[in-house]
């Protein structure tokens, strides 16, 4: 378990969110303020809270483990995000953008009427609540495993920690605790490389090296079989399918992605975000090759052993705190996004389109 230093670094890093939280949303006075920033957001902060959200603490954890077993072949997944990316930046962003609509379900009306409007609200509060319980009951578990600290602190520490930040600043708040919580991450991942290359005593590329030689590197598998993970055809059909949804159609990065000061900053920001999350995607499947070989390949009760295992047993008191504030972060950052877009769609459609009609942008 983790000592008592750790636990004030983690304590710490949430106060310090919520201190964000604060003082980036103090000045809102507006609907337009509240959530879409006044279209004022820089393009850079807009990529890396994408990025952060993209990251959740399910990959944080699992990823590394994903990658023992597996080699690199899970990086599959994202082989269709350029796809995505070109479709979102050249067929809907512009559209929404120019339409300066708050909520992606706006133009659903425009387009199809009030039925297929709310039909696509309620699949997105299912959707949402789906995942905000996967996004914090499983890195809640994991963190139990961690620190020792009940579900029944856990779980209300991560999600009142994301609702009050996001309540003092809004979208605002969101965007700029995430940038701090990709760096939290990044920090993480790099700590838990460098301790391991210093206890193997061989480089980054040795490492990745042998890695390769046990085969972690084998990635294309062009087999139909449905039965095969990560196989060739299906990352392409499925990717293409999941990665369009998520880039073109999602509220929680659209509604980020609006808050951009002009189209220049919005495709800039699609850009960024997608080269962002695969550096980090990658490099969270890189520690899990590196543990492969620190470890000799020895076998796991489950993959979220191997990253946890690690974490508690080699890293130097306080760093543990910064991988483990880490995973906080990453689950946050998930956690906060999802609950935001469902605030900004129950207010404009469905609040406002059936409570409030006629009444125009309301005050904070």
């Amino acid at each position: 378990m983790i000592s008592t230093i750790d636990s004030i670094i983690i304590i710490v890093y949430i106060l310090s969110m919520l201190g964000i939280g604060y003082f980036v949303g103090k000045d809102n006075e507006s609907q337009e303020d509240y959530f879409l920033a006044n279209r004022s957001m820089p393009w850079f902060a807009i990529a890396l809270s994408v990025a952060a959200t993209m990251i959740s603490a399910n990959a944080f954890i699992g990823g590394p483990g994903w990658a023992y077993g597996s080699g690199m072949a899970p990086f599959m997944v994202n082989i269709t995000v350029p796809f995505a990316i070109f479709i979102a930046m050249y067929v809907t962003a512009p559209v929404f953008y120019q339409l300066k609509v708050t909520s992606v379900y706006q133009y659903m009306e425009y387009r199809l009427g009030p039925i297929s409007r709310m039909l696509t609200v309620i699949q997105f509060f299912v959707n949402s609540l789906i995942q905000i319980s996967s996004m914090v009951f499983i890195p809640s578990l994991i963190l139990q495993a961690m620190t020792g600290w009940s579900l029944q602190v856990i779980v209300p520490l991560v999600v009142l920690a994301a609702i009050i930040y996001r309540i003092l600043g809004g979208i605002k708040a969101v965007i700029w605790t995430d940038v701090a919580q990709t760096v939290v991450i990044w920090g993480g991942l790099i700590f838990a490389i460098f301790v391991a290359l210093d206890k193997l005593d061989m480089g980054f590329f040795e490492t990745l090296g042998a890695a390769k030689d046990a085969g972690k590197f084998a990635m294309l598998d062009f087999e139909l079989s449905i039965s095969k993970t990560n196989a060739f055809w299906a990352s392409l059909l499925g990717g293409a399918v999941m990665w369009t949804r998520y880039f073109c159609f999602d509220q929680a990065q659209m509604q980020r992605i609006l808050t951009a000061k002009s189209m220049k900053g919005v495709k800039s920001s699609f850009l960024s975000s997608a080269v962002i999350m695969n550096v980090m995607y990658f490099l969270m499947l890189g520690v899990g090759l590196i543990l492969f070989i620190f470890y000799e390949g020895k076998e796991f009760e489950t993959s979220n052993q191997i990253m946890i295992g690690f974490i508690l047993e080699n890293l130097p008191v306080g760093i543990i705190g910064l991988v483990v504030s880490g995973a906080f972060a990453a689950a946050m950052s998930s956690v906060d996004s999802l609950i935001n877009s469902m605030t900004t769609v129950f207010v404009k459609d469905v609040y406002e389109r059936y409570f409030f009609k006629g009444q125009g942008e309301t005050s904070l």
